[in-house]
């Protein structure tokens, strides 16, 4: 029953669409942009509480950035679609508290952030707020829908105050949003047609600019780019197209992991190159 209620709501939109294209097209964006928001563990609460969060405001809404150490190297952590900051606890962990200061974004909707409602220009907001507030970042470290915020503001700003950048498990671009929508609704070929009008209303930038490669493309930073072999959310191919040919991007394929990509070797992959992208890097330190 709760998979056909989607897909009955979705039949109702692609019929309606020829008719009232500005209804259903509003309709649709607003019904992808509610999220179930996933518990935070206890001991997800625990890590977050041996550190500090400041709260930004974003779409209406108070939006957690977390905070641990107090080193002159800072590490930023965003995280994917129905996660939170509690997935970077073992990165943050490893990190040496004296050496570093590692923030943690918790996306609207998601984590102890406010809100049900998210979408790719909210997390951008999130993301824009707290370089605001961090000032420059050493390394940006993203899962699954946090590179492609990351991406989408580069893109749209290049000047974000990002040194380097691991991109982990990362979706080619933001047709993904277009095929869960497929998916869970059941939307036909027109009415996704009529949802990007509306995409394109909201974001800064047209929605088919907004893709790994063309980020890849633009880029003139250090990358290291991790991605499971057997991924089924975000597939590999059309990603080892977009960083072939590419020198300055270090890439790492795993197999026997997940889309989550947790385990020791991506753990040490990633805080190595941290340590090897960090060690001339002496910003200075921004209380918040």
């Amino acid at each position: 029953m709760k998979k056909l209620i989607p897909k009955l709501i979705g039949g109702s939109l692609n019929l309606l669409t020829p008719l009232f294209p500005g209804l259903t097209r509003n309709t649709a964006f607003n019904l992808l942009s509610r999220i179930k928001r996933v518990a935070v563990s206890e001991e997800g609460l625990l890590f977050f509480s041996a550190g500090e969060t400041h709260w930004l405001r974003v779409a209406g809404n108070k939006t957690a950035l977390h905070r641990w150490g107090s080193g002159p190297k800072k590490i930023l952590f965003m995280h994917g679609w129905m996660s939170n900051s509690q997935r970077w606890m073992d990165y943050i962990n490893a990190l040496d508290a004296s050496e570093y200061t590692c923030f943690a974004l918790d996306a609207p909707a998601h984590g102890v952030s406010e809100g049900n409602y998210f979408n790719l220009e909210i997390y951008r907001e999130a993301y824009e707020a707290t370089l605001e507030v961090t000032g420059n970042i050493d390394v940006l470290v993203s899962h699954s829908m946090g590179n492609l915020t990351a991406a989408y503001q580069y893109l749209y700003k290049s000047s974000a105050g990002v040194g380097s950048y691991v991109v982990l498990g990362s979706p080619s671009g933001i047709e993904i949003v277009y095929e869960y929508a497929k998916d869970i609704l059941g939307l036909s070929e027109k009415m996704i047609r009529n949802l990007k009008i509306k995409t394109d209303e909201v974001l800064k930038i047209p929605n088919q600019e907004i893709n790994m490669s063309n980020f890849f493309k633009q880029l003139n930073k250090p990358v290291l780019v991790i991605h499971e072999e057997s991924d089924e959310v975000t597939p590999l191919e059309p990603i080892k197209e977009a960083v072939s040919g590419r020198d300055y991007i270090q890439t790492l394929f795993t197999t026997k992991h997940d889309h989550t990509l947790k385990g020791p070797i991506v753990l040490e992959a990633v805080t190595n190159f941290i340590s090897e992208k960090t060690k001339k890097n002496t910003h200075v330190l921004e209380r918040i």
